[in-house]
């Protein structure tokens, strides 16, 4: 799999892992909790920018970059919006099969 993004350095990941929203983080993603993505939703309702919905969640800009921020969002909204709705690591919903 090609690397698509910047890699979290070992230093930003304990400093992303020390974050009470954080699910699970590696070198290539970080994965947020339930309360996180409730919360980006309440905010989000709120009108302010993806840049200070992260923040306020006490993530830094310059670990986790603009797309990273912009795609916590838009992911967290389409997850909310999906027939699976809101859930916590990979859906266990399986998909549709093709017979």
């Amino acid at each position: 799999m090609a690397n698509r993004g910047k890699c979290f350095t070992p230093e930003e990941i304990k400093i992303l892992e020390a974050n009470p929203y954080t699910r699970r983080v590696s070198a290539g993603s970080l994965s947020i909790t339930m309360e996180a993505k409730q919360r980006v939703l309440e905010l989000y309702e709120t009108g302010i920018t993806s840049r200070q919905i992260v923040e306020a969640l006490g993530y830094d800009y310059e670990i986790l970059g603009g797309q990273r921020m912009k795609n916590i969002v838009r992911n967290t909204r389409k997850e909310a919006a999906s027939p699976c709705g809101l859930h916590e690591g990979y859906s266990r919903v399986p998909a549709a099969r093709m017979d």
